[in-house]
Formats: C-alpha cells, structure tokens, sequence
C-alpha cells in the first residue's frame, strides 16, 4: 500500500537502500533487546523493513489521508503515531503471540533516523558556518570578499 508510492518518489535504488536498512535494524533491535530468556526463538519476515517504510511514508507526505477500514480517514502522520503507540505498548508485555513488536519498533527508529540525518546535518552544517563567518572580522584578508 505504502511500498509502491515511495518507491516511485524515492527511485528504486534508493527504495531498496532504506528498506535493507530498516530490516537489519530492526534484526539489531530484536537481537539487542529481546531478554535472554526469549533469545532462542527465531525471527522470521521483513515487518521491521515494513514499519520503516510506513514511517518514511508518514514522514514524507504527513497529510495524506488513510482510510481505517475504508471508513476512518485519518492523515498519515496520525496513523503512524497510532501504529508506533501501539507497537511501543505491546512491546512492554513482553514476547509472545508470535509477534515480535521490538522489531516494528526497531524499523521504526531506524527509519525515523534515516529519514532525519539529512535534516540534521543540514541543521549541523549551517550552525557551524554561521558561527565560522560570525567570527570574521574587519582584519580578516577574505572579510570584503
């Protein structure tokens, strides 16, 4: 639902980079997070990947409407911070059901940190040449330049 629209807005590259990243973070998260005790049950399928590109989806068009059940529409910023609450609240019960919500969880945070590095190091980038100008002073053999 979400794969096809930000595979066409990303390019496939692109698309495939952030959706392997998602997917083996959200592996490093089960393996990282998940109590000792529980260690031995295998993980199976890509719903880390998954959530990470519900995220970049909610990330990169936060008004787009998605309709619950056809019937409850709801923007998709919204929707991904319902999804998230969820995942985070049934994380807390612990494993079982055969669900592992870390691993939403885990391409969650990997795809919120993909999709704000860029954003980031923009704000990073900028703050350290206004600084770097600011200190110029009329002294300075490049300051009328």
């Amino acid at each position: 639902m979400f794969g096809g629209e930000l595979e066409n807005y990303l390019g496939s590259k692109k698309f495939l980079r952030y959706f392997l990243f998602c997917g083996i973070g959200a592996g490093l998260c089960t393996i990282l997070f998940t109590p000792s005790l529980y260690q031995r049950i295998p993980v199976i399928g890509a719903s880390g990947a998954i959530y990470g590109i519900l995220l970049a989806f909610g990330w990169l068009f936060p008004n787009r409407l998605i309709y619950v059940y056809f019937l409850f529409p709801i923007p998709a910023k919204y929707f991904v911070i319902l999804f998230g609450l969820i995942e985070f609240f049934s994380s807390m019960e612990g494993p079982g059901g055969g669900v592992s919500h870390l691993t939403h969880l885990g391409g969650l945070i990997f795809g919120l940190f993909y999709m704000a590095y860029p954003v980031t190091r923009q704000k990073i980038r900028r703050e350290y040449y206004k600084r770097k100008w600011s200190q110029r002073g009329p002294d300075d053999k490049n300051y009328y330049h």
